[in-house]
This record gives C-alpha cells, structure tokens and sequence, in this order.
C-alpha cells in the first residue's frame, strides 16, 4: 500500500484534535506531561513508526508508556533543567518511591532503544548542565540522587546531547 498523503494525515489530525477540542477523551501527545501517556489515535489510523514523531519536555513514564513509545517509533527530548534538577524533589515528592524511576526514566528508554535527545529550551543554553544533569540525577533542593538506576553514563549522555539531537531533526548524515 502507498503511504498516506499529507492530505490523509492532514485530515486524521484535525480529526483528533477536534476531538480533543470537543473534550471526548482521546488521548495523545499532548498529555506526556501528565501521568501517562494515552494511546495516541493518530497512530491506529495512520501508524507513526519511522515518522520520527516527537515527544518534548517528558517527565513521568511508566514501564507502560515507554511500551508504546517504542511500538509507536517516537522520539523524546527531555527538559532536565526542570525535570532532573530544579524540580526533582518536588517530582520525587508526589510519587511513591517504588515508583520514582517513573521519573524522566532515561536509562529505561536508551535501554528499550528509544532515540533520547537531550534539550534545554536555552535555559541553560549549554548543553553541558543537560548532559551533568542525566548522569547526576541530583535534586537542587535536596542535593540527593533520585533514581539513580536510571542515571546515564557520561557517553550515553553526551550522545543524547548530540547525535540523537541530530537524529530528531532528520540531520544525522550532516552533523
């Protein structure tokens, strides 16, 4: 079967976002930083696998979630300044602690073979306090590690702050 048009995604868009609008409960991008990630209803009606569809600013993913990010191919990037640092604690506070490598679960999702990019919305506008912040897993406020099973190495993390960041924007041939 040929791919679906721009006109066919087109239209399963505005479709899912009218029903968003219309408060019908369907679920999706939108809610990732929330507690979980709902079955996206653009993926059953055209599949996003290879798309490169993304993810931004994730925070708290379940063992469920990271399942269906992989079977839908999605690429994340991650607001560690917020996430993994500045608001850890507060994260950290609102879950049950079994549950707390529900929290920006980066080693999880390297490990699931999902493409991470690290990402810092220019604050900081370095990535070095991105990629310090995956492997460190250290609370501002606390100055303790959360999660650190979690953590990344420090190659893992640079490769986040580079080559999958290349990666999601279809320029991993250039840089």
């Amino acid at each position: 079967a040929a791919p679906p048009s721009d006109a066919e995604i087109s239209a399963v868009l505005d479709d899912f976002l009218q029903a968003r609008i219309a408060g019908e409960g369907a679920g999706g991008l939108a809610d990732v930083a929330g507690d979980e990630l709902a079955d996206v209803r653009v993926d059953r009606e055209i599949p996003l696998k290879g798309r490169r569809w993304v993810i931004s600013h994730i925070s708290t993913l379940s063992p469920r979630d990271i399942e269906r990010i992989v079977r839908m191919g999605l690429v994340l990037t991650t607001h560690t300044n917020n996430y993994l640092y500045k608001g850890l604690h507060a994260q950290a506070q609102r879950l049950a602690p079994e549950r707390h490598r529900e929290i920006v679960p980066l080693r999880s999702l390297i490990d699931a073979g999902v493409k991470v990019s690290l990402a810092t919305d220019n604050v900081p506008v370095s990535p070095f306090l991105p990629i310090w912040q995956a492997v460190a897993r250290t609370s501002y406020q606390t100055k303790t590690r959360v999660a650190p099973e979690e953590a990344l190495n420090r190659a893992d993390a640079l490769r986040c702050a580079t080559a999958n960041g290349a990666y999601l924007t279809f320029d991993e041939d250039k840089k």
